[in-house]
């Protein structure tokens, strides 16, 4: 096993934002972090302050991993510069940087540059995503700049680059980047022994969407879509945020304001990001699962959903064709309000619920763990450091 081999080394992580804040590639790092201490590997975050309460303190342990929040000296948009950085890197073995265009990311491999540290760079849809996002020309040629300035040295010198899918593979590829470095680790999830009874009548059904709330995702068309659905209620679990400076903003007053406009106010929800046993309870009390996503590299969403044998409404992104069948575990829309409802309307009423349930779970499980996850990474890094 490549965590034995691993024994002894400190692996350090880097990323732009961190627990409590809850995205994607915050669960990922977290749970492959996690995994690791429990092997004992050291494996500390280091993160700026973005996106989490000013009384978070500046060192915590979360679930066994080592949290350290550092202070920034100054920020352009999400570019947070936290000149102690390299200092709290060294003594490292190896650095795993996630996300790319950021600070900690750009700081890293300067710090392993200097110190001749392998470095790892984990893209989380980053290398093409940018290219879905709103933005005006302007903002488009200052990110082309700095991906030739800057990007394209980082991940030159990255020992692996890390991606989330083939689909994301073959994007990188495509884009130019040497497939020697370029390696697949799939996002894993955890999946209940015990599946609840869900009812499938469409007179009360209980639907969740669970990411950021971002114009990538779409969330307005959600709540477009309940208008259609009379006796449903939706719960939009999920923080405000920015894929980019750029981004249209989507805050929690301008959905709660679009529903009242559209008088579904007392059949939607919107608890703010969830984590944990919170986040399972809502889990366990939805029927069905929609996402409106323009695009996702990967779509951790979709993943967690399928693995508590929740039938799927979605776009055809990310992840989605490998864990839908039409019919069986869920249905396709266009992403327009109109489609979303008479999908959910469809499904509904014809799906076979708990085998559809069963079904999306049997798919997921042997495919994605954080196990096997980590255990991608740690032979990674075992390569890396000679020692596989």
């Amino acid at each position: 096993m490549s965590l034995k081999a691993l024994q002894g080394a400190r692996i350090a992580r880097t990323i732009e934002t961190f627990l409590p804040n809850v995205t994607g590639p915050v669960r990922q790092s977290f749970e492959i972090a996690a995994a690791l201490e429990r092997a004992g590997i050291r494996s500390p975050v280091y993160c700026p302050r973005i996106d989490v309460p000013a009384t978070a303190p500046a060192e915590e342990s979360i679930g066994g991993v080592e949290v350290h929040r550092l202070d920034e000296s100054f920020r352009i948009s999400r570019y947070a510069v936290t000149p102690s950085l390299p200092r709290m890197l060294e003594g490292a073995d190896l650095v795993h940087a996630h996300n790319l265009r950021n600070a900690q990311t750009d700081l890293a491999w300067r710090f392993c540059l200097a110190r001749r540290v392998p470095l790892v760079v984990h893209a989380h849809g980053g290398l093409e995503g940018f290219r879905h996002y709103r933005m005006g020309l302007g903002a488009r040629a200052a990110y082309r700049v700095y991906d030739q300035l800057i990007l394209a040295r980082v991940l030159g010198h990255a020992g692996a680059i890390l991606v989330s899918s083939e689909a994301e593979r073959r994007e990188a590829l495509a884009g130019g980047l040497p497939a020697g470095k370029v390696e697949v680790v799939p996002p894993g999830v955890r999946c209940p022994e015990a599946l609840p009874q869900r009812g499938g009548d469409p007179g009360s059904l209980r639907l969740l969407s669970v990411g950021r709330l971002c114009a990538l995702r779409r969330p307005e068309l959600l709540v477009e879509a309940l208008v259609s659905l009379p006796s449903a209620r939706l719960t939009l679990v999920g923080a405000p945020a920015r894929m980019s400076a750029w981004d249209s903003p989507i805050t929690v007053e301008s959905l709660r304001d679009l529903a009242v406009r559209r008088g579904v106010s007392d059949r939607l929800d919107l608890p703010g990001a969830l984590w944990g046993e919170a986040l399972e309870k809502v889990w366990a009390s939805a029927d069905l699962f929609l996402y409106a996503s323009r695009y996702e590299s990967f779509g951790l969403p979709l993943l967690e959903a399928a693995a508590r044998g929740l039938p799927l409404v979605t776009t055809k992104v990310g992840v989605a064709p490998e864990i839908l069948r039409e019919g069986e575990t869920g249905a396709y829309t266009d992403g327009t309000a109109a489609d979303l409802a008479l999908q959910v309307r469809t499904l509904s009423a014809s799906s076979p619920w708990e085998a559809a349930a069963r079904q999306a779970r049997d798919f997921v499980r042997p495919r994605h763990s954080w196990e096997a996850a980590a255990e991608t990474c740690a032979g990674i890094y075992a390569r890396l450091l000679g020692k596989a």
